[in-house]
């Protein structure tokens, strides 16, 4: 099952109040400056404290991306890790310029809020279609219920919905030492297709780093001490900055496609 254009149009149209957009490269806060300027590799088998950012090792780099300077940076490890990535990447409710860990919570916790207010009928059927095993789906109540817990880890069907709404490419890649296979099969289609067909994607990407099999943070590239870069918008090839943010995404695409056998 597949839906229309104007379907998908109305699934999307109940936004996430609280969204910052446009801007991609975000300051570093004075403790992330420190972590930069003294950045360090480490491995990818442990999760981070808050803030803090560690290089990923240039092997990874060289296979997921070719070149350049990339991190991943710690999120709270209370259940709702995968969201809390989110809102690092977009900001929501200035969510990377707050930096109290229970004010961060009440921030996760109104987006979870919001995402399961805006889970209807139509899009839970919709997404249901897409899964691998749709008939290992939760019901239409259990999933609006546990999205509003704090506990309740992201499945499947919470990330496909999250990035339907949010209208962004969520890639997670595995930054453990013992294995390099992603969390495959919750990408926005049309991205890995644009990428297949050799076209530049056209919704922005956030990059999540799955630790241990068992935690999310989120993955920046480190474009100085004082500038991270949080999301990738694909767009004016002619943008210095975009067509950097080009690279990243096709790089990262081509790279999960192979490793997820998508071809």
């Amino acid at each position: 099952m597949h839906l229309s254009r104007r379907k998908r149009k109305v699934s999307r149209k109940k936004r996430i109040r609280g969204l910052k957009g446009g801007n991609s490269e975000s300051l570093v806060a004075e403790d992330s400056k420190k972590s930069i300027k003294n950045c360090r590799i480490q491995d990818g088998d442990h999760p981070l404290n808050m803030n803090h950012i560690a290089e990923l090792e240039p092997k990874l780099v060289q296979e997921w991306f070719g070149t350049g300077r990339y991190g991943r940076m710690g999120t709270i490890g209370d259940g709702s890790c995968f969201f809390h990535s989110i809102c690092q990447s977009t900001n929501f409710r200035n969510y990377s310029y707050t930096f109290d860990k229970a004010e961060r919570q009440t921030i996760v916790d109104d987006l979870r809020l919001q995402i399961s207010n805006a889970l209807t009928t139509d899009l839970y059927t919709y997404i249901q279609s897409q899964m691998q095993d749709p008939s290992d789906v939760e019901t239409f109540d259990t999933i609006k219920s546990n999205l509003i817990k704090r506990s309740v880890w992201a499945n499947e069907f919470m990330i496909r919905l999250t990035s339907i709404l949010l209208n962004k490419n969520i890639i997670f890649m595995n930054v453990s030492r013992n294995t390099n296979q992603p969390y495959c099969n919750v990408h926005l289609k049309s991205s890995v297709e644009d990428v297949e067909d050799c076209k530049e994607p056209k919704e922005a990407t956030i990059i999540v780093a799955w630790v241990d099999k068992s935690h999310f943070e989120l993955v920046v590239r480190i474009d100085s001490v004082n500038h991270v870069t949080r999301q990738f918008f694909p767009g004016d090839s002619h943008n210095p900055k975009q067509l950097q943010d080009i690279d990243t995404v096709v790089g990262l695409l081509k790279s999960y496609v192979m490793r997820c056998r998508l071809n």
